[in-house]
């Protein structure tokens, strides 16, 4: 194996350690009112890797090796921002952006609210629905009519 092979490959155990699904999505906590905060974060890296073998003069000095000498070294930059929390409690489930929030992230973070209103809505109409049946049906049996 070459000697970049094997900077790369400890480099990169390295980073798989470092890439933990905890490091993104957070673990999660309850505050004293019992609603469990999850905080979700973004995870950035940078990269690089390098290496050189030195001339054929280096090897000559050298006679009891037939490899090229080599020198290389690799870097890695890493960041961590917090991005969002999801908030989870009293039959809720919120999605709370930390920053850059665009008013499709504000109609995002409304929409199971928006969803439960609706829902409510609908329930109601039907509820209404069903009972005017009902007096109708009841009516119609008495030989009432509408």
């Amino acid at each position: 194996m070459h000697p970049i092979e094997n900077i790369l490959n400890i480099t990169m155990s390295e980073l798989q350690n470092m890439a933990d699904v905890n490091t993104i999505v957070g673990k999660p906590f309850v505050t004293p009112e019992g609603q469990t905060i999850v905080p979700i974060s973004k995870l950035s890296f940078g990269f690089a890797s390098g290496g050189s073998e030195f001339s054929d003069k280096y090897r000559q000095q050298d006679k009891q090796t037939t490899e090229y000498p080599f020198a290389g070294g690799s870097s890695v930059g890493v960041s961590i921002a917090p991005v969002a929390f999801m908030v989870s409690g009293n039959d809720d489930l919120r999605l709370m952006t930390v920053n850059n929030r665009t008013v499709t992230d504000k109609l995002l973070e409304q929409l199971p609210e928006l969803m439960k209103l609706l829902r409510k809505a609908l329930c109601k109409k039907e509820e209404e629905t069903k009972g005017e049946r009902k007096e109708k049906m009841a009516a119609q049996s008495d030989g009432m009519q509408c």
